[in-house]
């Protein structure tokens, strides 16, 4: 049974990826760039997925199985370049600017 404990960084980008698939929008999509009534929504969908499809012992094979076949079949599919991934690099590093 998938549990607060289970909710981790990995967990919660697979389960991004599930649920923006849900609301018809890029697999890719920011959380943050949701407009708020989209935010709302998410978190409500994230809710119903989990408490239908993570109750049982074999959660994590259902998540892993759901975000494969979103992977292979929308992101890398024939029509995938890579080139038009904007992947953000941020430097949580304090630095002094002079």
């Amino acid at each position: 049974m998938f549990s607060k404990d289970d909710f981790n960084s990995d967990n919660a980008q697979r389960l991004s990826v599930i649920i923006m698939t849900e609301m018809k929008l890029s697999p890719l999509t920011s959380f943050k760039a949701l407009a708020p009534s989209q935010k709302i929504k998410f978190n409500r969908l994230m809710n119903e997925y989990i408490q239908l499809k993570l109750q049982d012992d074999k959660w994590f094979e259902t998540l892993i199985n759901d975000f494969n076949c979103i992977v292979n079949e929308d992101i890398l599919n024939e029509d995938f370049d890579a080139s038009k991934l904007f992947v953000p690099i941020f430097n949580t590093e304090p630095q002094l600017l002079l």
